[in-house]
């Protein structure tokens, strides 16, 4: 089934759109769980069924700019700074996103032409990454082989690249008008 809904005017979003993105940005977790769950609710996503499988995000101006899949589905105590046990919209259903309605529509109408299988790439580490100082991603590698186990076990062909295997120049290079799926961590 697919169910469409246009969210009314509301100016707090774009406030927690900001606080979201800061508690993100700035570690701080007190910030982040109130944001992501406040916008969770505000957006309408607490109003999914919970037979919801996938969602498709259909963002429109700064909503493109903060992940719903990090969005917190439950109050929870924002004392503790181990995000893993959060219960992330993403534990409840998959989320994709479409830049645009029509593009999503056609992507629906359109029968796959391509005959490659995956490109999983994540760098983990980022440590003096062009002079700046982001933080690891330590859990993309778990990530990035659960999602090949799967696409093995569906029969895929898997390409992936972790660490500094993961380079500007290789991806520029591959053919990835031949891949069903590409997934940067």
């Amino acid at each position: 089934n697919l169910y469409i809904w246009d969210l009314p005017k509301n100016d707090n979003i774009d406030k927690y759109i900001t606080s979201l993105r800061n508690g993100i940005k700035y570690r701080s977790a007190k910030v982040f769980v109130q944001s992501s769950y406040y916008l969770y609710q505000q957006l309408g996503l607490a109003k999914l069924s919970k037979k919801t499988k996938n969602v498709v995000i259909i963002p429109d101006g700064r909503l493109g700019t903060i992940p719903f899949e990090s969005f917190i589905t439950k109050k929870t105590d924002a004392g503790k700074d181990n995000y893993s046990n959060n219960p992330y919209l993403i534990k409840k259903t998959s989320i994709s996103y479409c830049y645009s309605a029509s593009l999503f529509v056609q992507a629906m109408n359109k029968k796959s032409k391509r005959t490659g299988g995956m490109l999983l790439c994540a760098p983990i580490n980022f440590e003096n990454h062009k002079g700046k100082n982001l933080s690891n991603l330590p859990a993309t590698a778990g990530e990035i082989q659960k999602i090949t186990a799967l696409a093995i076990k569906a029969g895929m062909s898997c390409n992936v690249l972790l660490g500094k295997d993961v380079q500007e120049k290789f991806i520029k290079t591959t053919r990835l008008d031949t891949c069903n799926y590409l997934h940067f961590a």
